[in-house]
């Protein structure tokens, strides 16, 4: 909710300002939210970033990446990465961060771009190409001092340019997707 209201905030309406300007149904404002009235909010508000509405899973409610299997587990599962660092990383240490996620994000795609057809290739590819991407994941974060968490949480992807625009014909704004919730924890640190 809290997010809602940021949202709505940043277009310049109150809650009962969205439900009459967009004829929306006269929702009390609550926690829980039809999921169906949240899209659609999204898309009255043409909200640029709408993932941005899904709260983050507590440490508590992510599993511990122990070893490759959890994530080889997820991996068919997801379309996109997200992940979150400590704040006060170095500058560096920050960086092999955000480098780690990019490739291991960039083979997802890839992997996912072969499986779809949309990466024409004569012969497919082995799994055992993509096997090791987990695993360097979460080596790379050990190597760092870091420990990693994830979950899988709602991502919206935008068909914006993607489909074709028929006139007369609405078209829903997002593709209903996953995304796998990486988030960096120090070694050590208090959980």
């Amino acid at each position: 909710m809290h997010r809602l209201l940021h949202i709505l905030n940043e277009a310049g309406l109150t809650w009962e300002g969205y439900i009459e300007k967009f004829g929306a149904e006269p929702l009390p404002m609550k926690g829980t939210l039809p999921v169906g009235f949240v899209m659609q909010m999204l898309e009255d508000l043409k909200v640029e970033e709408p993932n941005k509405v899904f709260a983050w899973p507590t440490l508590a409610e992510m599993a511990l990446v122990t070893d490759d299997k959890l994530l080889y587990s997820l991996l068919p599962r997801v379309d996109a990465v997200r992940y979150v660092k400590p704040k006060d990383l170095d500058e560096q240490t920050a960086a092999d961060v955000h480098k780690a996620v990019d490739e291991f994000a960039s083979a997802l795609q890839v992997h996912k771009m072969v499986a779809a057809g949309g990466l024409p290739m004569k012969n497919e590819l082995p799994y055992l190409v993509y096997a090791n991407d987990a695993q360097e994941l979460r080596m790379s974060a050990e190597a760092l001092g870091m420990r990693l968490y994830v979950a899988v949480s709602p991502h919206l992807i935008s068909t914006k340019g993607l489909l074709p625009e028929v006139p007369g014909a609405k078209t829903w704004p997002w593709a209903f997707a996953h995304a796998l919730l990486v988030r960096y924890e120090r070694e050590g640190a208090a959980q």
